[in-house]
Order: C-alpha cells, then structure tokens, then sequence
C-alpha cells in the first residue's frame, strides 16, 4: 500500500468523540495514533524489522509513556483496545496465537 494510501487512512480513524476526553486530545479518543507512533518508534530504534507487529512489553512501555503525555495522570490506558479496534480500520490484522483464537474473536484482553 503506498504511503499516501496510509495517510488517507490515518486522517480517517474512527474515534469516540466526547466531552470527557483531555483538551489535548482534541475531544476524542487519542488511543490508535498513540499507538501507531509507538509502533513507528519501534520501527525507528529497529526492535521491529516486518511487518509483525506483536504485543510486547517494549511496545506497551512507549505506548503507556505517550498516554501518560496525553491523558490525565489518573487515567488508566489499556493498549488492547487500540491494538484490537486498529483491525476495523483496513491495513491492520489480527493474528491469534495458535489455540488463542477465541481471544481476538473476544477483543475484551488481548
């Protein structure tokens, strides 16, 4: 998919908008491009080399790091539902781990 493919995609993210996210998030919802640019630091420190992209724990880290820069410091940030809700958006698919299938089919804990 060509680069201007993904930009026209991540213009149109599907996000909850609501009076109850931070001003810094713009009134919506910021969990997919937070993870996205933990995806893309990733990519950038060369600790992901594919296109795999696994729930690590490096991952969670940068994930959690940018929440913390975004949301209010009581806010909880749960890097599942990013990383399941991304699929419904056409350039992201999930891959169970064999014997796991009823988990993404769940979305609930990944």
């Amino acid at each position: 998919m060509a680069l201007e493919k993904y930009i026209k995609k991540f213009s149109k993210f599907r996000s909850d908008r609501n009076a109850n996210w931070p001003e810094a998030s713009l009134g919506r919802s910021p969990y997919k491009p937070l993870l996205l640019l933990a995806v893309m630091d990733l990519f950038g420190q060369g600790q992901i080399t594919t296109n795999l992209i696994q729930l690590t724990p490096d991952l969670g880290d940068i994930f959690h790091l940018y929440c913390s820069q975004v949301m209010p410091p009581d806010w909880r940030c749960n890097i599942a539902m990013p990383f399941f809700h991304l699929s419904r958006e056409g350039f992201w698919q999930l891959k169970p781990l064999p014997g796991r299938e009823a988990v993404i089919a769940s979305g609930r804990k990944l």
